[in-house]
């Protein structure tokens, strides 16, 4: 049985040692309750996704009880009747995308079966922010870990609860 974690964070978080932090904290919550833990991110090849695909890759070569369930965005797919988006947009080489992509993998992530989820949000962004509302909207109160561009006070990080959480982590 595994504990699945939803990771959705920002393409501008860099912050590894917040990510390491969460990642091992729910490793040992996991394996706790003789689970192991399995994280389910969007594998955007910047920022949070990365740092915990990264993480996972690390600790399960030496042994630990973490694997990964990776959901990339199929940006060449074509739109389809959720799209609410104006013409496709072009990548710099000319290739097309669905702009909707991104929010279509978000809602896939959150229906897999996932039992927790934790957010990395850097400046706002609106995929990240996606995610965790739609995990709140199906029952999961996401823990956000906010960094907002400012100088930090005591570069401590914001931490944001919804409602339903109700075990501080830091």
């Amino acid at each position: 049985m595994s504990l699945r974690l939803l990771v959705t964070g920002s393409r501008r978080w860099v912050h590894a040692e917040s990510v390491n932090e969460v990642l091992s904290f729910y490793t040992r919550l996991a394996f706790e309750y003789g689970e192991r833990l399995e994280v389910v991110h969007g594998a955007a090849r910047d920022g949070g996704d990365a740092l915990a695909a990264g993480w996972v890759s690390r600790w399960s070569r030496r042994g630990w009880p973490v694997s990964q369930d990776p959901h990339p965005a199929n940006w060449a797919a074509p739109c389809d009747p959720e799209c609410h988006h104006g013409p496709r947009g072009v990548h710099k080489d000319g290739r097309m995308f669905c702009q909707y992509a991104g929010h279509r993998r978000n809602s896939a992530m959150v229906a897999s079966g996932v039992q927790a989820c934790v957010a990395f949000w850097r400046g706002g962004s609106p995929g990240t922010r996606d995610c965790f509302e739609k995990a709140e909207k199906a029952g999961i109160a996401p823990l956000v870990l906010k960094w907002d561009d400012r100088e930090l006070v005591n570069n401590e990080w914001l931490i944001e609860k919804s409602p339903g959480f109700k075990t501080a982590l830091f």
